[in-house]
């Protein structure tokens, strides 16, 4: 079971215990990617609920979090695409957040939202960590 929202992992450990179905996680392929790029600050744009319980929070890797008014802009935009607007009207703003969270050393950043992804999805940027991409492509290649 892949679940495709990075927030409702909050609940992940409550979903495989009453499904039984075994999880491939956004957060735990997320951390092994950045553990395996050998990242030690890592920008991180995500869900205020993500950002508030520390979804995407790894022992020994340093956090570089949107500033307040960011966070609100990225509300706006992921409630932008949600409600279906197009995502590419919002790839201006996401680009200035995620230049200056590298500008304030972030080696990469974690697009901790799916709605986020879209936005970003034809960005071919390395420094980008798609949870949902990373953990569709280690499913193929584990049944392959």
């Amino acid at each position: 079971m892949i679940l495709a929202c990075n927030t409702a992992h909050l609940f992940a450990d409550e979903l495989v215990l009453r499904t039984g179905m075994p999880l491939s996680s956004l957060v735990s392929n997320t951390e092994s990617k950045v553990r395996e790029m050998g990242i030690k600050k890592l920008g991180i744009i995500s869900s205020p609920t993500s950002m508030r319980f520390g979804v995407f929070n790894f022992d020994d890797v340093e956090l570089v979090r949107p500033t307040p008014p960011q966070m609100r802009k990225l509300e706006t935009v992921i409630e932008g695409v949600i409600a279906g607007q197009h995502p590419g009207s919002h790839i201006e703003t996401l680009r200035h957040i995620t230049d200056d969270l590298l500008e304030r050393g972030a080696e990469a950043i974690v697009l901790g939202c799916t709605e986020l992804e879209l936005v970003l999805k034809d960005a071919d940027d390395h420094r980008f960590i798609t949870p949902l991409r990373n953990t569709v492509e280690q499913v193929l290649r584990e049944r392959a």
